[in-house]
């Protein structure tokens, strides 16, 4: 159901980007978290442009949603991929994986520190401006 929801953000009808976006938000809120992670991961490493945008922006309601102890799990296969499309040429994917590591960072202090390790010092520093940014936002 995920990943043929995501499949019509190839088309460019906004009100069938509208119906998909409300679909696959109730889908992300109600279904188990573990089912809905194993999904947009597989996205994640096999998809790009829009369908791979949207992914990266439901993966974050996701991992809100997830134990912590299964977030963590997760990084060693999903910090590399996400260091791949934070270096994409498409800027919607590069911020929606910004804020993909700021919401990781959020849910996990310092148990995310040595994953943050993984982005180059220029992308730590991005990731540490919308941190704070976020922080003087509450």
């Amino acid at each position: 159901v995920v990943q043929r929801l995501l499949d019509l953000y190839r088309q460019r009808s906004t009100d069938v980007l509208h119906v998909a976006d409300e679909s696959l938000h109730a889908v992300m809120q109600n279904l188990d978290p573990s089912r809905c992670f194993a999904s947009l991961e597989q996205v994640i490493a096999t998809q790009e442009g829009p369908v791979l945008c949207q992914a990266l922006k439901l993966v974050r309601v996701v991992f809100s949603r997830m134990p912590s102890r299964e977030l963590l799990d997760s990084l060693p296969r999903l910090v590399p991929r996400l260091t791949v499309t934070f270096a994409s040429s498409d800027a919607s994917i590069r911020r929606a994986t910004m804020y993909c590591f700021v919401e990781l960072h959020e849910l996990l202090g310092d148990n995310f520190a040595p994953y943050s390790n993984m982005l180059s010092k220029m992308q730590r520093k991005l990731v540490t401006i919308y941190l704070e940014r976020r922080e003087t936002q509450k």
